[in-house]
């Protein structure tokens, strides 16, 4: 599960690819939309893509991917919670 800045960041990542015909997102573009410098950027896209969330080369930005996530998505988990409240 992601944290909140991960998250912050996943969300940033995808407004731009989907606003962008192509994803040219430059690491200062980033850094000024976020407000966190390239170390901690990069930090936080090497977790993003250790849980699955994104595909990434490690070096452009424009090399990165987003995955499909095999977990439960958040409207499953409220299926599960209307299960609960059906069936006891």
């Amino acid at each position: 599960m992601l944290n909140g800045p991960e998250q912050k960041l996943l969300r940033v990542l995808k407004n731009f690819s989907r606003k962008e015909e192509s994803f040219n997102l430059s690491w200062s573009r980033l850094e000024r939309t976020t407000g966190k410098d390239k170390a901690v950027l990069m930090a936080r896209l090497q977790e993003l893509q250790t849980q699955g969330y994104i595909v990434w080369d490690g070096s452009a930005l424009d090399s990165i991917e987003f995955s499909k996530r095999p977990e439960k998505t958040q409207a499953s988990d409220r299926q599960d919670g209307m299960r609960y409240f059906t069936e006891h």
